[in-house]
């Protein structure tokens, strides 16, 4: 069952399960009044960019062609989140029968910097 679906800058369609909203707000009770402020950030990121660790590892598991990239919005939290970099982890698979690829939203967290180990791939001109 899907909590809400977006689509990025890319024209992919992004799905959050509602078993996945659940399982983040419960380990960050506080993500959840940021619920508008995550699908902003998938719908209209800062940046958006490459985690060629965890695509390696999720191929490993048996998505070959999975890309796993980050969502990443700045200033867009507030109370303890404030000045936080949102991070919305997004794990994009391509449809077999047409290449579309469809992205599935796998975590949320906030950080104080964008890590260091990601290759930007996309960024929002100013």
């Amino acid at each position: 069952m899907w909590r809400w679906t977006e689509v990025d800058p890319f024209g992919h369609t992004i799905y959050c399960a509602e078993e996945t909203w659940q399982r983040k707000t419960a380990q960050r009770s506080v993500l959840a009044a940021h619920e508008a402020a995550v699908r902003a950030t998938v719908r209209d990121p800062d940046a958006v960019y490459d985690d060629a660790q965890s695509t390696a590892s999720t191929r490993e598991e048996g998505n070959p062609a999975a890309q796993v990239v980050r969502h990443v919005g700045f200033g867009r939290t507030h109370g303890q989140y404030a000045g936080k970099v949102l991070n919305v982890v997004v794990k994009w698979l391509p449809e077999a029968a047409t290449g579309q690829v469809t992205g599935f939203v796998s975590t949320v967290f906030p950080s104080r910097r964008v890590a260091r180990r990601l290759e930007l791939r996309w960024e929002r001109e100013l």
